[in-house]
């Protein structure tokens, strides 16, 4: 229940979502002054969210910053959390398609490859409230096994559908290869590593954060870097308040 409630209140975070509400209330308003009242809102929340400055300071104070691969001790186990393939592939031959966050996937190749990682674990089932026979880790996999990691260095979990479960399951995992939890280094994006490690933590699975996927870049203050709207940024605020409103969920329901 928690799962699908969290999935249709993820419409209701969105901050596009809000700026087109607000503009539909004051194109369907009457009155004049609560119809330009309105259009205010939609005009400030859309200069807010697409202003770089404030995204940079916002970004670079939650995001949990990139350790350099050197500084990274070496571990047994990286558990690699989805979130970034496509399950909709239809031909189990077909490219891995992977969005931004897809980054998660190279820096565990390449701490595995840098010996940094003995295993990768990668965690990601299906995330749709909707019926789906594919998983991401089944096709995550795949494409490791094309990247010639070897087989017995791959574990799969296909089941978990969110950061609790990704945790949950990982840890099943490990007790039953290992019989005790390894070292372990956790690997997702920067603006996740906060929630992500934090619920690893409380069911003991004591991890190394390697946080990679960062939404800020070093800021040039100029005209363009400071002003100018950038409407790109709305889907980085979009990542970063459903991960707000995850903390305050996962809070309530003990997973912190």
């Amino acid at each position: 229940m928690f799962y699908i409630l969290s999935k249709i209140l993820a419409f209701l975070i969105i901050p596009f979502n809000w700026i087109v509400i607000l503009l539909l209330i004051a194109l369907k308003a009457k009155n004049k002054w609560i119809r330009l009242k309105y259009l205010k809102y939609a005009i400030f929340l859309l200069l807010f969210f697409t202003n770089p400055l404030i995204h940079h300071f916002i970004f670079n104070w939650y995001e949990v910053k990139t350790v350099e691969i050197n500084n990274i001790p070496q571990n047994e186990v990286g558990i690699l959390l989805g979130g970034y393939a496509d399950t909709d592939i239809e031909d189990s031959d077909s490219l891995l398609q992977i969005d931004q966050a897809g980054n998660r996937l190279v820096a565990a190749i390449e701490l595995y490859k840098q010996k940094k990682i003995n295993k990768i674990l990668i965690s990601g089932g299906n995330g749709s409230l909707f019926e789906n026979n594919k998983n991401e880790a089944t096709l995550v996999r795949r494409f490791l096994l094309r990247m010639s990691i070897d087989s017995n260095d791959i574990l799969t979990d296909s089941l978990s559908r969110n950061t609790y479960e990704n945790a949950v399951y990982s840890k099943q995992l490990l007790i039953e290869k290992y019989s005790k939890i390894p070292s372990t280094t956790l690997i997702t994006s920067a603006f996740h590593m906060n929630r992500a490690e934090k619920v690893f933590n409380k069911i003991g699975v004591n991890c190394i954060p390697f946080s990679c996927d960062k939404k800020i870049n070093d800021i040039d203050f100029n005209l363009n870097e400071t002003i100018n709207p950038d409407p790109l940024l709305l889907k980085d605020w979009q990542y970063l308040i459903k991960e707000w409103f995850g903390l305050i969920a996962y809070s309530l329901n003990g997973y912190l």
